[in-house]
This record gives structure tokens, C-alpha cells and sequence, in this order.
């Protein structure tokens, strides 16, 4: 009987073993796109263990990544039903999700989110395609939600913060425009989003005002936003705040370099992160008003202005930098040990 059971221990170490040494074996051949190599290598790690969440999720992956969705469903959901790891809660919940929405099934797709993020609540992948999905239904309301949602279980995920300023535009909150576009600026290394975002702040910006004749400005206010209180204040004070001029320049002008715009920026950020440092944190739960704050408290407001910039202008930044060197690491050092809390 004893040697039974020990030749049972070990046949269960050797299949787990083998199991594991499949799954990597699949998982290489997948990260090169041989995804029907891999698949046979997860149906071999199946037969050796037809229980196993992590070779059904495998499979599922690499289905999905060939194109075919419903083989990928299938073994998704069989994932789903098995898993008792919760290290895979948030993996296998996110490709369900994202499967149904590729099925286009919205629907389906959130309910998959909504019970993966019950067991996972820190994840912030499972909220942010939760957003996505629902910013792809069109319904800017939930997305705004489930984006939120990413943002208190993360700071340093750039997509989060980036989507969330294009569905605050659609519901016209423009404190969050401004607070999330801003903020996305410093996180994302992606050159295109950069521009992108950049431009995005630019034009509203230079939209608020109309020069109609000579010295006669016209405001142009958006649309107002369900929160009237916050967002239609913050609007209509950056809207006087872009009446305003530096030396000879009005800026509200039509800005046609570079190093203009960036300077329009860099004056305009300053006045957005006053706007926002200002609300009461009471009636605005933002998650980044903190760093908003702090910015303000620690005088440190130029430092991340023309950290942000940059990419508008480089000169513009480093004429800054020349002289604010010492700023510039204040404020990096501030970020980290303050407001991300990371240690040295």
C-alpha cells in the first residue's frame, strides 16, 4: 500500500512537471505567433491534467489570438468554472470580457467584469477594459465609472487616465479633461498620445474664446456638464483665465509655432492646476486631487507645467529647466516619495 501511494506522489509530480514544462513550451510558440503549435502544445499539458484553469485559459488565449473566438469562449468559460487560483482571476475575467466584446455582446462582456472584479477588487485591468467596453457601446457614463474605478487601484497606468479624459470631454465634466489629460502627459511614454493629448487640451483651450473683430473677444463656452457646480465653474474660470496676456502677447491670439503654443500652454496648465488644487475635495473625488494639491503646496507647479510641455516645445522646456534645474528634481522626488509613495 505504501508503495502505492509514493508511486502515486510521484506520477502527480512528474504530470505537474510536464504540465508546466507544456505550458511554457505552448506559451514561447505563441509569444512568436505560431499559435497552432502552441495550442498542441496545451492539448498535450490537457491530457495530462483536463482540470487545470491555467492550460484551459492557455488555450482559450491563443484561440482568441488565431481568431477563433468561439473555440476561445469555450475554453475561457471552462477556465472560469475551474479556477480556484486567484492569482488568475483578473486574466481569465479580462478575456472573457474581451471576448464577448469582440462577439460585439457588451452586455455579456461587463457581466464578466463586474463578477471578476467581486473576487479581484485591487485589479485595475479588469475596470479599464470594462471601460473600454462600455466607451465601444457608447454608454460614456458607465465607462466613466469603471474608469474611475482603475484609477483608485492605480496612478502609473497611462491608458486609464488617457481614455477617462476622452469620455469626461463627451459628458462635458472639464475639470476632468484637464485634471486626467494633464496628468496622462506625465505618465505616457507613447509619442502619439503625447501629441494627441496635447492637441486635445490645446484646441479646447483656444476654443473658449473668439476674437470676433479687433479687441473684441467673444467667450464660447461648451457644453455644460450634469455637474454644473464643478465643471461649468472650472470652464467658465479658465475661459477668463484665457483672456489673458503675458508681456505683449494676448493669448488668446491664433498661436502659429511651436514654441508659442507651448508657452499658451504652459500659461493655461498653470491656471488649470490652480483651478483644480482650489475645489473642495468634499464635493470633488477625483483621485488625483491630492497631486493637484500638492503641486500648489509645494510650489511645484511650473516643475510639472513645463515637465508636460516638453513635447510641445523642447527649447521651450529647456530654457525652464536651464534655470529651475533644482526644481525639476524636487519635483520628481516629491512624485515618488509623496504622492506614488514609492521608495527609493
Amino acid at each position: 500500500m505504501k508503495n502505492v501511494f509514493l508511486f502515486l506522489i510521484s506520477f502527480m509530480a512528474f504530470s505537474f512537471a510536464g504540465v508546466n514544462e507544456l505550458v511554457q513550451e505552448g506559451t514561447e510558440f505563441h509569444d512568436k505567433g505560431k499559435y497552432d503549435y502552441a495550442i498542441a502544445k496545451y492539448k498535450e499539458a490537457e491530457k495530462l491534467d483536463p482540470k487545470s484553469a491555467l492550460v484551459k485559459y492557455e488555450l482559450g488565449y491563443s484561440y482568441y489570438a488565431k481568431g477563433d473566438v468561439k473555440q476561445a469562449l469555450q475554453f475561457a468559460k471552462e477556465a472560469e468554472r475551474l479556477n480556484q487560483d486567484p492569482r488568475l482571476v483578473e486574466s481569465i475575467a479580462s478575456m472573457v470580457g474581451t471576448i464577448y466584446d469582440a462577439m460585439k455582446m457588451p452586455d455579456s462582456s461587463l457581466e464578466a467584469y463586474k463578477a471578476g472584479f467581486t473576487k479581484a477588487p485591487h485589479s485595475y485591468n479588469i475596470p479599464f477594459n470594462a471601460g473600454v467596453t462600455c466607451m465601444g457601446a457608447k454608454r460614456d457614463v458607465e465607462a466613466a465609472e469603471w474608469f474611475v474605478k482603475a484609477t483608485r487601484n492605480t496612478k502609473l497606468h497611462p491608458s486609464t487616465y488617457y481614455y477617462l479624459t476622452f469620455v469626461s470631454e463627451n459628458l462635458g465634466n472639464w475639470t476632468d479633461v484637464f485634471s486626467y489629460g494633464m496628468y496622462s502627459l506625465l505618465l505616457t511614454q507613447k509619442k502619439d498620445q503625447m501629441q494627441n493629448m496635447l492637441r486635445i487640451l490645446y484646441q479646447n483651450s483656444k476654443g473658449l474664446v473668439t476674437v470676433r473683430a479687433k479687441d473684441t473677444i467673444t467667450m464660447n463656452l461648451p457644453k455644460k456638464s450634469k455637474k454644473a457646480d464643478l465643471h461649468d465653474a472650472f470652464i467658465l474660470a479658465y475661459a477668463l483665465a484665457n483672456m489673458d496676456s503675458l508681456g505683449n502677447r494676448k493669448f488668446y491670439e491664433k498661436d502659429t509655432t511651436s514654441e508659442q503654443i507651448a508657452e499658451y500652454l504652459a500659461h493655461m496648465f498653470k491656471d488649470a492646476v490652480e483651478l483644480i488644487a482650489g475645489f473642495d475635495e468634499s464635493h470633488y473625488s477625483n483621485v488625483l486631487t491630492p497631486f493637484y494639491k500638492g503641486l500648489v503646496k509645494e510650489n511645484l507647479v511650473d516643475a510639472f507645467v513645463y515637465t508636460i510641455v516638453e513635447n510641445a516645445d523642447r527649447s521651450v522646456y529647456a530654457k525652464w529647466r536651464l534655470i529651475h534645474a533644482n526644481d525639476s528634481k524636487r519635483f520628481y522626488d516629491w512624485i515618488h516619495a509623496e504622492f506614488l509613495k514609492v521608495k527609493k
